[in-house]
């Protein structure tokens, strides 16, 4: 399906984005020399980090739920993003203090929580696709004829890998 096809993509488009964020943060002559985007690096990788695991979920729904549409109620799942964004907003958090933070200088508490966020949700959300996929066999076995055994491997793979990275 559409939606399918567009959940797929916009998780590869999170992962690229959680590459440029990962190279924002460790970066430390990239991190100085962009100071002053510092408000886009941290909407990047905050965004980067909080979308891939409500992005890997959709893209399992719609493989696992049979005319699976998006309803208002999944706006629920940007909740992890406002979260640490609000973090960001409320204690004016820059890369620098994101940074910081896990090379043990804690400077702003803040700064933990919002990692603590970003790196909770793709696990959660992992674990909540894998729960999912329990569905998928018997989807596969009611609604579609041939052999798409190795399409469900590669499925499982993705998601397993995901939860794995994490």
């Amino acid at each position: 399906s559409s939606l399918c096809r567009h959940s797929l993509g916009l998780l590869f488009a999170a992962i690229a984005l959680d590459s440029l964020a990962m190279l924002l943060i460790w970066h430390e002559g990239l991190r100085f020399s962009l100071e002053s985007a510092s408000p886009i690096s941290i909407t990047i990788s905050t965004l980067a980090l909080t979308s891939k695991g409500p992005l890997l979920y959709l893209f399992i729904k719609t493989l696992t739920t049979p005319n699976f549409s998006i309803k208002p109620i999944h706006a629920l799942h940007a909740l992890p993003f406002a979260a640490a964004f609000g973090i960001v907003l409320a204690d004016r958090l820059t890369i620098h203090d994101i940074a910081t933070t896990l090379d043990s200088d804690i400077r702003v508490i803040s700064s933990v929580y919002w990692w603590t966020i970003t790196r909770a949700t793709p696990v959660a959300y992992a674990v909540a696709s894998i729960i999912s996929l329990r569905h998928m066999k018997a989807l596969y076995d009611s609604h579609y004829t041939g052999d798409e055994s190795h399409y469900a491997y590669w499925i499982k793979f993705l998601t397993f890998g995901f939860l794995f990275q994490w």
